[in-house]
């Protein structure tokens, strides 16, 4: 059973370990796995959208099924131990690593978080956000409110669009885009 997609078991872990475990030096590995029916019909779909927009080159979509994240403890002893300065000296010296190794080894725990997802949308219902902005220069975000015309347009805390310098950064008048590829 999971729990806010986290396995129950594992949940009852991380509790323990953050209420009770007084180890500086233990780690959380959060491990995420994602589920994602049908995606290959999905990546087809994407493939032939930027196909027609007359793109010559090779298209490559993956997904990620599974990432982990390895999160250390925000204590003073911890972040001293990891620092690159303490490394740094470490090195310099001539038993340093000597008694840091082992010192590390025998005090490091770590527990596994595994977090489990399930994306629920129908690839119908997910090509209809996504097939208008793909071109041939890759995925152009929407820049207007309500997701209509060019795209998406982000709003400054009153309400008002934020200042251009944001809005540049997400494509230009004429459809070049900036962002990454």
């Amino acid at each position: 059973p999971l729990q806010d997609g986290v396995v129950a078991e594992d949940m009852e872990i991380l509790r323990h370990f953050l209420e009770y475990d007084m180890n500086d030096l233990g780690t959380v590995e959060m491990s995420k796995e994602v589920l994602w029916p049908h995606w290959e019909e999905l990546a087809t779909n994407m493939k032939h959208q930027i196909r027609q927009c007359e793109y010559e080159g090779m298209i490559g979509i993956d997904r990620t099924k599974h990432e982990s994240m390895l999160i250390f403890k925000n204590r003073q002893w911890a972040n001293y131990v990891h620092s690159r300065t303490f490394k740094v000296v470490l090195a310099l010296s001539i038993v340093g690593w000597a008694l840091y190794l082992p010192y590390c080894w025998y005090r490091s725990t770590k527990i596994r978080v595994r977090c489990l997802y399930r994306v629920n949308i129908a690839i119908d219902d997910y090509w209809q956000l996504i097939a208008s902005h793909l071109t041939a220069n890759g995925f152009n975000p929407p820049t207007s409110i309500g997701m209509m015309g060019n795209g998406w347009t982000p709003r400054g805390p009153t309400g008002t669009p934020a200042d251009d310098s944001l809005g540049s950064m997400l494509g230009t008048e004429d459809g070049e885009s900036d962002s990454l590829q």
